[in-house]
């Protein structure tokens, strides 16, 4: 089975013939999708992305948890095209029946999870203050 978010829901389906087996009903409230995204699905991808939409980056699991890393694209971002000017975050769900757990903003730009479910997240990436952080993803 594979998982892929579809508009801020997680969705899973067989990779053998695609039929859907589970999809999350509960979308992280920082998720955005606009009207004027749909009415703008055919302007070039620059264009709406200065309207603040939400953009999945990854899908990490760990243990029971599985964390969708979305990201808010800004207008700092299109302008300068620095990825730490994008708002990034996580929504966390319950790995066996999709229960979504919250969700929190992230000060950086998470680059991936090590194999122990910590989050890599890049804080400063000009060369002379290059900066990492390893994130542990917890539900209080």
């Amino acid at each position: 089975m594979e998982a892929e978010a579809i508009s801020g829901s997680i969705l899973v389906s067989s990779c053998l013939n695609f039929e859907i087996k589970h999809r999350t009903t509960e979308i992280p409230e920082s998720f955005n999708l606009s009207d004027q995204f749909r009415e703008r699905a055919d302007a070039s991808f620059f264009d709406f992305m200065k309207y603040d939409e939400s953009g999945t980056a990854a899908l990490y699991s760990h243990d029971d948890l599985l964390i969708h890393h979305y990201i808010h694209y800004t207008e700092k971002f299109v302008d300068h095209g620095d990825i730490i000017l994008l708002d990034n975050y996580i929504a966390v769900y319950s790995r066996g029946d999709l229960q979504y757990q919250g969700q929190v903003k992230i000060d950086g730009y998470v680059g991936g999870m090590t194999s122990e479910g910590e989050l890599v997240v890049l804080k400063d990436d000009a060369p002379q203050s290059f900066t990492l952080a390893f994130k542990n993803v917890t539900i209080n």
